[in-house]
């Protein structure tokens, strides 16, 4: 099974679930999962956020290997499920993959009940970003466990 992550710039929220989310799965043994991530809007000199390093290394994770890229039908097409961060992420996608089974993307905090986005912290401070981090944590937490019980 194969997971992406979708957000806008592919700097911020996406790579903290993508790196979040593939550590639940070692964590838990799900060896049979992979995850990746993109964005709907990525420029050529576009990085990881600074503060998304500090973040994930707060847990002792890495994003050097994080580069942004931008969503193609070539990524989307290898991926058993899209989970995105905002309800304007699912409109791109009906929009421009119109092709592209909807049934397979959800919204991430739906894991939680949710049916909200989840803000996009780039403009903000270290604190933006970990709050971001922190209200998306459940959620992939949520999505493991379904996956583990579906096995």
């Amino acid at each position: 099974m194969t997971i992406l992550f979708l957000c806008t710039g592919n700097c911020g929220r996406s790579p903290m679930a993508e790196i979040y989310f593939r550590h639940l799965c070692q964590q838990n043994k799900l060896t049979q999962v992979t995850c990746h991530s993109a964005g709907t809007s990525v420029g050529e000199d576009y990085s990881t956020a600074p503060e998304v390093q500090l973040v994930m290394e707060s847990l002792g994770l890495s994003t050097t290997q994080h580069i942004p890229r931008k969503l193609d039908e070539t990524i989307l097409n290898m991926s058993d499920y899209v989970i995105v961060m905002e309800k304007s992420h699912l409109t791109y996608l009906k929009k421009n993959f119109p092709g592209f089974d909807q049934s397979k993307v959800k919204l991430l905090l739906s894991f939680i009940g949710i049916n909200e986005d989840v803000d996009d912290p780039m403009d903000g401070d270290l604190e933006t970003f970990q709050e971001c981090f922190l209200t998306m944590m459940p959620a992939l937490a949520n999505l493991v466990d379904r996956i583990k019980r579906s096995n």
